[in-house]
């Protein structure tokens, strides 16, 4: 069902209800949103498609709201490695029919 709505889409960018971002950021304090068009940034530091955040090193508390459709994979592997290097949190919401759902 979650993969219907992942799919579904003529687009795959997806901004983040701004409350919904507010309540996370009161948790974490972002300082990097790595998945954002300037429309929609919500950090001062951000990456766009120009830019191609899947090329650059991910330093500080990073915000992701990755593109969905296939290529999410990459995104979800980026975050892990990011991590595993010794990164700070990533944060990952996948959209769902009823929402929107954390996934640490």
């Amino acid at each position: 069902m979650k993969n219907e709505v992942m799919f579904s889409s003529n687009s795959e960018e997806w901004a983040t209800p701004q409350k919904f971002f507010d309540e996370l950021n009161k948790e974490f304090n972002f300082e990097l949103d790595v998945c954002a068009t300037p429309q929609n940034a919500k950090c001062k530091r951000f990456y766009t498609k120009n830019n191609d955040s899947l090329k650059h090193e991910w330093k500080g508390r990073c915000f992701m709201n990755p593109p969905y459709g296939r290529a999410i994979r990459r995104w979800i592997e980026k975050a892990v490695d990011s991590v595993r290097g010794g990164g700070d949190d990533c944060c990952m919401p996948p959209a769902c029919k009823n929402g929107y759902e954390l996934v640490a």
